[in-house]
């Protein structure tokens, strides 16, 4: 319930705070409205242009760019007709993974995204990407960008760049197309990376050799202390311990009744 307050009184003065600013026509020149979305831009794209002088690299990556981003579409197609004559034939039911809001992967709303600041982190650092690589090759494809910006509902839900329309109108053929495909070009680059990346960080990944807590009784000393699932027990009594032996000697030694004190 206390959320579901602070949420309310959010939206209540983004809402009353929105308002005043679109009545009043206040910073017209750095905040629009797109219905009741409130959007704050800026025409400081210059350094955009620095991304010209390797002109010949961008548009290279943008064409391998445009054929990935081709072969990936029909792969998921495919992945998508036959995930839907699958739910048609065994038609689970719509409990876990099948819930209707599983199937948007959105952080919070789907029980398998946490809302946590790494998901959250990644879902606008996503965005921003995305945006950004229309933002290059509109210069490297000679196309102006007029601005670019954030959409805020409360908090920011999405990044745009603003290209001049007239300028984008008069683009045709591959230069549009691999302006308009750079955007899923870097989102695909950049997973790829953080996957290659994640790889080669578990070569660093050392296991704990002192005992872990895999289970916690509801109701118990442990639950009671808030102790969360998956902690290092590191003593016991305040005598250290390296391994589960450790425990079961340590815990042998206490008699029924004995206070045990664990450090996790």
């Amino acid at each position: 319930m206390d959320w579901l307050l602070i949420l309310i009184a959010l939206v209540a003065i983004y809402a009353i705070s929105a308002y005043f600013i679109y009545r009043k026509k206040l910073w017209t020149d750095h905040i629009i409205f797109y219905g009741p979305i409130m959007a704050i831009k800026t025409a400081r794209v210059k350094f955009f242009d620095k991304f010209t002088a390797v002109r010949s690299f961008f548009k290279v990556y943008g064409t391998v760019g445009v054929i990935v981003v081709i072969i990936v579409s029909v792969f998921m197609t495919v992945m998508l007709f036959v995930s839907i004559r699958y739910t048609l034939i065994v038609r689970p039911e719509p409990t876990g993974i099948y819930e209707p809001q599983n199937i948007l992967l959105l952080p919070g709303i789907n029980d398998y995204v946490p809302s946590t600041f790494a998901v959250w982190f990644a879902f606008f650092l996503t965005i921003v990407v995305h945006e950004f690589g229309h933002a290059i090759l509109c210069r490297v494809e000679e196309i102006k960008v007029k601005g670019m910006g954030v959409l805020l509902a409360v908090i920011p839900i999405g990044f745009f760049v603003e290209p001049d329309e007239e300028e984008l109108e008069k683009t045709k053929g591959m230069p549009k197309v691999r302006m308009f495909g750079a955007g899923i070009t870097n989102n695909l680059v950049v997973g790829f990376s953080c996957f290659v990346l994640l790889i080669l960080l578990f070569g660093i990944v050392v296991p704990a050799t002192q005992p872990a807590i895999h289970g916690i009784y509801q109701g118990y000393p442990a639950d009671n202390a808030s102790v969360p699932q998956g902690s290092v027990v590191t003593a016991i009594n305040g005598i250290p311990v390296a391994s589960r032996a450790d425990v079961s000697t340590l815990l042998n030694t206490t008699k029924p009744g004995d206070k045990i004190t664990l450090t996790a």
